[in-house]
């Protein structure tokens, strides 16, 4: 759809020429070549009728470059990549064009091999290279939080 928009837990929302010009820079399908999704339970949202859900269970290994952040390339590592459970969705207007497309929630943080973090923050956790800051590393309680739960 023309309002297109791409929605992440940290990125976004993007619409769809910003979403389009970035994840096509990074060449993940070439980066990991044998990625599966394993997705699985589509269904409709019983509340949101124009919005299916589905889970999926990535892995992938780390075989070809990887371009991130653009220009930068990441050489392979032949890592093996195991994302948690995830779960995603994409919303149709009433032409059945999809107008937003959420990724990278992570069921359980616990599954896997990139600290909980889903999507391309997680690729980069698993191969050794995390993004430098908060969002980029796997969940960790605050201070204020550690706090809050001595109370």
């Amino acid at each position: 759809a023309a309002d297109f928009r791409f929605v992440a837990p940290v990125v976004g929302p993007l619409g769809k020429r910003e979403f389009l010009a970035a994840f096509s820079s990074f060449k993940l399908r070439e980066a990991l070549p044998d990625v599966c999704e394993n997705s699985w339970n589509f269904h409709v949202d019983p509340l949101e009728p124009n919005r299916v859900w589905w889970f999926n269970r990535a892995e992938g290994t780390h075989s070809a470059p990887l371009v991130f952040p653009p220009p930068k390339v990441l050489p392979p590592t032949h890592k093996k990549v195991e994302w948690p459970v995830s779960a995603q969705s994409m919303c149709f207007d009433a032409e059945g064009k999809c107008y937003q497309l959420t990724v990278g929630y992570s069921c359980d943080r616990q599954i896997g091999n990139t600290g909980g973090l889903g999507a391309l923050f997680g690729l980069l956790y698993a191969v050794g290279k995390p993004l430098p800051f908060a969002e980029g590393q796997p969940w960790a309680p605050s201070p204020p939080y550690r706090l809050a739960l001595r109370a």
